[in-house]
């Protein structure tokens, strides 16, 4: 069904193509002007859509960055550091003990692994059932999180 009447083509004929030799070939006209304006109509349209949907996928990337650093540093806190990178340290917030030594694993030259404490002022590491100089990596004791893990929410 045709969106362009007679009326509309006879209008058209007698105005805007005066002089024209086929009634139909106006309606053709009328029919595409029609099309590119319903076309431009749904253009804007999607242009508009496209920009609403271009700041909702920027949202999401925004909160995707933001979980990746944040699962980033969790990762962090557990990789085994090597004592040529860095020691303990009081400040680090892990688990302290009241003597002013850090809880952390460590890792020895054999690849046993095996807990204990590191003392920073004296750049002593205690209980682990292997020489200071065998020691290799070592990881923090971390934290319980501040939630409660165990508790179902329903």
């Amino acid at each position: 069904m045709s969106i362009i009447t007679d009326k509309m083509v006879e209008d058209a004929f007698d105005s805007r193509f005066d002089g024209a030799d086929n009634f139909e070939i106006v309606r053709e006209l009328l029919t595409a002007e029609a099309q590119l304006k319903l076309a431009k109509d749904r253009g804007d349209l999607l242009l508009k859509r496209s920009a609403e949907a271009d700041k909702e996928y920027q949202e999401i990337i925004e909160d995707l960055k933001s979980a990746y650093r944040a699962v980033k540093g969790r990762i962090a806190l557990h990789r085994w550091i090597p004592v040529d990178e860095r020691l303990p340290r009081l400040s680090d917030g892990y688990s302290i003990s009241r003597d002013g030594t850090v809880d952390v694993w460590a890792l020895d030259n054999k690849g046993r692994a095996s807990m204990g404490n590191f003392y920073p002022k004296m750049q002593v590491w205690n209980g682990f059932g292997f020489g200071d100089d065998d020691v290799t990596h070592w990881k923090p004791i971390l934290l319980p999180p501040d939630k409660d893990l165990t508790s179902k929410d329903e």
